[in-house]
């Protein structure tokens, strides 16, 4: 078509030739970029990273002197109760013929030894609440891993499962490893001074391994209670119900202790796979209550009045130094966080459960 001097000429595309083209990519102009990590190694970047985060809180809140001397008084004191086993279990030389009314089963002793460490593991496996109250609780320029998910490569409810897993090697580490290195002490003094022990080495191995699986399922289990208390009712209102139910029903003898604590049922039948099932278990529930966790734990935000003033008025008896504005400062922080309802709840609970049992009984 020739329109007054204009050429006007049409061509199929497959006519063309682009392979001469230049491309039209963006560039790095030279500079390597990072690409975000993806799968396992975006867990175990952050794994790492949460190792070195709890180094960090653990100088902040203790010297590093009190840090390593802490496992060192750990080992030495559990080396001399190894050595005091043997009056304890009767096996000594000082006999008595009332010698077994005045000692302990081995079964009464795995179970002196396994239930404190399920109350305190089930005390530290509340990391659902880690990230809420670390923004609330935030000051300076120092933040938390939880309580920016944002920032990670991994969700928030993948961070939290890897902190499930970082607290569970981290309590081993500091206190199941220098308890078993006391007992080997303990049975390497065997023999000296006329120093005598009853316990053996291949007992060293399940008591490690059942006392980490016991660990395991306390933190599992207060992280599921956590996640749920999270998501609000009904499990606000019929959790703390199943517990006291639970307590009373073990503290009248319904329910059997030595089983429901997986460590201290596999112990005593000395079963590797209880301690493989316990342990899959463990990180079953850790993982499922992990799951629970929204994406998006937003700080619900109450307006209030001004409460440091009430507060500041009211701790007259404290004087007009430093100690009455920063006790002031922590009564404010305790109404706004809302940890009276959880303190309530912490205590109501084992009060409701003695009162069961006295009913009960």
């Amino acid at each position: 078509m020739n329109m007054a001097g204009t050429v006007i000429e049409s061509r199929l595309w497959t006519e063309e030739d682009f392979s001469d083209a230049a491309s039209l990519r963006t560039s790095a102009h030279g500079v390597v970029l990072n690409e975000p990590l993806r799968g396992w190694a975006s867990f175990s970047a952050t794994f790492r990273v949460m190792f070195l985060e709890e180094a960090r809180k653990s100088v902040e809140f203790a010297k590093k002197r009190q840090m390593v001397l802490f496992p060192l008084l750990l080992t030495l004191v559990t080396a001399i109760s190894t050595i005091g086993l043997q009056f304890l279990v009767g096996d000594s030389t000082a006999q008595t013929s009332d010698i077994d009314n005045k000692t302990f089963t081995w079964q009464e002793l795995r179970f002196a030894l396994h239930l404190p460490m399920f109350m305190f593991s089930l005390g530290m496996g509340t990391f659902a609440f880690m990230g809420r109250d670390a923004i609330v609780r935030r000051t300076g320029t120092k933040n938390y891993l939880l309580a920016a998910p944002a920032l990670q490569p991994l969700p928030n409810s993948m961070a939290h499962f890897a902190y499930f897993v970082k607290d569970l090697l981290f309590y081993v580490l500091l206190i199941l490893t220098p308890i078993i290195a006391g007992m080997a002490l303990g049975i390497l003094l065997d023999g000296f001074a006329g120093i005598r022990t009853p316990l053996l080495w291949s007992s060293l191995p399940w008591t490690w391994l059942a006392m980490a699986t016991t660990l395991g399922q306390g933190l599992a289990l207060s992280f599921l209670a956590s996640s749920l208390w999270l998501r609000g009712r009904p499990f606000t209102v019929f959790g703390p119900v199943v517990v006291v139910v639970m307590g009373v029903g073990i503290g009248v003898g319904a329910l059997p202790l030595d089983v429901l604590l997986w460590g201290l049922a596999a112990q005593s039948t000395q079963s590797g796979m209880a301690i493989l099932l316990g342990m899959l278990l463990s990180l079953g529930i850790g993982l499922g209550a992990s799951l629970l966790i929204l994406d998006d734990f937003d700080v619900s935000v109450v307006e209030r009045g001004d409460l440091l003033t009430p507060v500041y008025r009211r701790l007259g008896f404290l004087g007009r130094g430093d100690i009455r504005l920063i006790v002031s400062k922590e009564f404010v922080d305790l109404f706004r966080s809302g940890a009276i309802k959880k303190m309530t709840v912490s205590y109501a609970i084992p009060l409701l459960v003695l009162l069961g049992m006295a009913w009960l009984v």
